[in-house]
């Protein structure tokens, strides 16, 4: 008697996509979204068909083909299997199907027979719920003989296993998590006990999707072959490509960003990889084996003075690496950057990986500064940190962002935070790139590199200003503001600030009406304050050089940005009542000026008293202690006599 092997997996509602019939995406009562689809497996050259009960049928299936889903009449059903007009196969008993599933259909061959039919396997095709937007891939062994088991791995044969155990015959796996995107996949199998690779496949994985390696046999000669099935595709359309690897390779680069020209090779192979490149430059892209052996793959550099540098890493097929070759000291480095992977939902933005290949640095935060996003809040995307304490060789995990103009700020991880470089870069979609901090020369700079950049002499990315704009009006909710390139619009609420980086030379601007443009240098710093000074809407430039934050000291200035107070002083703890008196912060700052920078390494308590210089009249106390030492700070005094008084505090940098 014919056997039945069906096998039960956790179920998952599927969501109807585009390829489904209304039949399926709005089935009748009764149906319960269960859906059925045959695999016609066998190697005899017939059609079949599958019918359900009262009269759900599939069209007819070709050799190694499938049919579109179909619709089970109910929560159970016959399964039978029609060829030539006549019954092959009928189930002894109804299979009961589980709500908001798909289910598989898989003729089987008797074994050692591949073109006589046996029986059939049912499977749940539903994949896992998982919360990451992983794909999902399970392996279905429709070989039929016991003494034959399958192994897929993810990369190489010595890879990460994609299933527990290798897949004997009439046997789905379970499904496993790979990562979106480009896949590769090396299957071998044993056969009374002897491994052989079978050969390795890639393929393109998409976010939340199920796939299915179907193993399969022909009837002239006991191969493998293999049918890859995208599972949350119900049409007979489902097939995706499942491509030959014929050569296991890595793409390599070098980049040198050392002082002397370099020769790089693989140790283990022999093989160059560059030779005499010279400075600030990228090779060309060179293939190389992977899954050679279960050791490293080792990098050699020479310099041209001598220097030598090793490094190491295990490349996967596919893969592709850039090998900076810089200075440490007085000695080579190598630093490796393997293959960027795309986070999860990057789907038309840019992605961006920090690479610190500065040997001067111990630990750098790279930071996006305010820039304008159609998308974002008011038009602004704030400010953000891409990569944070990043030491020298090595990377950051990969972030997406939305293309166009980046505003960068490199600083030092340890407090207090000290700016290392200041610049921007341009990036595309659907594009990866490495940010490489390095050293050149007495400073460290900051390149772009494109994944597929090669054959090409490498520039840092430009000198840029460090900036910031602070609303200080409280007349109306929020102002519009267009200020250079890289906030060309959006609005910013009363209070706010932005820090952002601008380009060096002249930036216009336009504030709410006012236009106007400032002067940038990349050795100073700017900030421009939006205010109604008597009355009349106008921007308060301060452009200076940068207060540079130093251990057990702390730097503090005002700034007199009120509508109606004509000088402003602050003193600690009290108003003096003679003019002079008090330890101050600050006197008699006229309206739309900065102080000059009260510096202490006291660690003192008390209140700052904002006072009308002219009539002593508070207008508001914040305290001392606000202000750490180590740390520096403007302090932007706003308001006005009916609306109140109140003091912005800006980090300074």
């Amino acid at each position: 008697m014919r056997a039945i092997s069906f096998l039960l997996f956790t179920t998952l509602l599927l969501a109807g996509c585009a390829s489904e019939d209304p039949n399926i995406v709005d089935p009748p009562p009764g149906s319960r979204r269960i859906v059925v689809r045959l695999f016609n497996m066998i190697p005899d050259g017939a059609t079949r068909k599958m019918i359900l009960e009262q009269g759900y049928q599939s069209a007819e299936v070709g050799q190694f083909r499938f049919s579109d889903s179909v619709r089970s009449p109910g929560d159970s059903s016959f399964v039978e299997i029609v060829k030539a007009g006549a019954t092959e196969f009928r189930t002894p008993q109804r299979v009961r199907f589980i709500q908001n599933a798909v289910y598989d259909v898989f003729t089987i061959s008797k074994i050692g027979q591949p073109t006589v039919f046996d029986s059939v396997l049912i499977v749940n095709a539903n994949n896992a719920l998982t919360t990451l937007p992983v794909a999902q891939v399970r392996v279905v062994n429709l070989i039929a003989d016991t003494n034959r088991t399958f192994d897929v791995r993810v990369g190489c044969p010595n890879g990460t296993p994609l299933t527990a155990a290798p897949v004997p015959f009439k046997i789905a796996s379970l499904y496993s998590e790979v990562y979106p995107g480009l896949a590769v996949f090396s299957i071998s199998e044993t056969k009374n006990g002897v491994v052989n690779v079978i050969g390795t496949y890639q393929s393109v994985l998409g976010e939340r999707k199920a796939y299915s390696i179907i193993i399969y046999r022909d009837a002239t000669s006991t191969d493998a072959y293999f049918l890859f099935i995208e599972e949350n595709d119900l049409t007979s359309n489902a097939e995706r490509a499942f491509i030959p690897v014929e050569t296991r390779t890595a793409d390599i680069r070098v980049l040198n960003l050392s002082t002397s020209n370099v020769d790089v090779s693989l140790s283990n192979t022999g093989q160059s990889l560059v030779k005499g490149l010279g400075t600030s430059s990228i090779s060309s892209i060179t293939t190389a084996p992977t899954c050679e052996g279960e050791r490293a793959d080792v990098f050699a550099a020479t310099y041209s003075d001598g220097r030598t540098a090793t490094d190491s890493t295990s490349m996967t097929v596919r893969g592709k690496y850039t090998v900076i070759a810089v200075d440490s000291g007085g000695s080579g480095q190598i630093v490796i950057a393997p293959t960027i992977q795309r986070p999860f939902g990057a789907i038309g933005k840019s992605v961006i990986r920090v690479v610190n290949a500065s040997a001067r640095s111990r630990s750098i935060v790279v930071s996006l500064g305010a820039r304008s996003d159609a998308l974002a809040p008011n038009g602004i995307a704030a400010g953000s940190t891409i990569a944070r304490d990043i030491v020298f060789d090595s990377l950051s995990a990969p972030t997406a962002v939305e293309p166009g103009l980046l505003p960068l700020t490199v600083t030092t991880s340890s407090t207090p935070t000290n700016i290392i470089d200041v610049t921007r870069a341009t990036v595309a979609p659907d594009k990866n790139y490495d940010l490489v901090i390095y050293d050149d020369g007495s400073r460290i700079r900051t390149m772009l590199v494109e994944e597929e950049e090669s054959s090409s002499t490498m520039q840092p990315l430009p000198d840029g200003a460090f900036g910031r704009f602070i609303n200080g009006s409280n007349r109306q909710v929020s102002i519009p503001i267009q200020i250079g390139l890289t906030l060309p619009s959006g609005s910013v609420y009363y209070g706010n600030a932005l820090a952002t980086t601008f380009p060096v030379g002249i930036v216009p601007y336009n504030i709410n009406g006012v236009p106007g443009s400032f002067t940038t240098d990349a050795s100073m710093r700017s900030l421009l304050i939006y205010a109604n000074g008597n009355g009349t809407p106008n921007v308060i430039d301060v452009t200076t050089p940068p207060l540079t934050p130093v251990n057990g000291q702390t730097s503090r200035r005002v700034v007199n940005a009120t509508e109606d107070v004509r000088m402003i002083s602050v003193c600690i703890d009290s108003i003096p009542k003679i003019s002079g008196d008090g330890d101050h912060l600050a006197r008699d700052v006229p309206y739309g000026m900065a102080s000059a920078a009260s510096v202490t390494n006291l660690d003192r308590r008390g209140t700052y008293y904002v006072y009308d210089a002219e009539t002593r009249t508070q207008l508001y106390t914040l305290p001392v202690q606000l202000a750490p030492l180590g740390n520096n700070y403007t302090f932007v005094v706003v308001g006005r006599k009916d609306g109140g008084y109140e003091v912005i505090v800006s980090q300074e940098f």
